[in-house]
């Protein structure tokens, strides 16, 4: 009996020494890649895989190309949300910028004619051009602004197809396609 009792200790000390030869051969076989992207100031993905040696270059690039699209929508997801609080800014500043310029307008116009009435010029109302140096600069801070909101909006856009799957550059191509028939609809109206 204790021969059967040592020829089964044998037995399954064989086969664990088997075991373990065996997975040291593949885990030779075998190799790690990390991967570690920057996403924004303070944000990080590492992506580590265990693969084999024998991996075609296709399956290793097929895991790195879902890899780089996760964290691109990664990415896109951070600036949009980045991209809309700056938005909602723009859009309050030409709210401001538009006000200021009809109550300066107003203000600008009321003393013109209140300068032009004092002369007897009631119907040569002359505009001092300090006023209009100043509703021309804000005239040009409103087209800035709106220039602002127009790029954000496309860059809004982009991001948003990043998320819904295109890559960085079929979303960047696309917004390159959109842009240009806007442009040529503008100069046809």
């Amino acid at each position: 009996m204790s021969e059967n009792i040592a020829t089964e200790v044998a037995a399954i000390i064989e086969s664990f020494s088997a075991e373990q030869r065996a997975s040291a051969i593949a885990d030779q076989q075998r190799q790690k890649v990390t991967v570690a992207r920057q996403l924004a100031p303070g944000s990080q993905v590492v992506f580590e895989a265990v693969i084999d040696r024998a991996s075609e270059q296709s399956e290793i690039d097929g895991l790195l190309d879902r890899l780089v699209a996760a964290t691109d929508r990664q990415e896109a997801m951070i600036q949009l949300a980045a991209h809309l609080g700056q938005l909602r800014l723009d859009q309050g500043l030409l709210e401001r910028q538009k006000k200021d310029y009809a109550r300066n307008n107003a203000k600008f116009v009321a003393e013109d004619e209140a300068r032009s009435a004092r002369r007897h010029a009631v119907n040569d109302v002359t505009v001092d051009p300090k006023h209009r140096s100043a509703l021309d600069q804000i005239r040009t801070g409103i087209e800035e602004t709106q220039a602002q909101i127009e790029e954000r909006i496309w860059t809004i856009d982009e991001c948003r197809r990043i998320i819904a799957g295109q890559t960085r550059l079929e979303a960047i191509e696309t917004t390159m396609r959109l842009r240009e028939k806007a442009a040529e609809a503008k100069r046809a109206a």
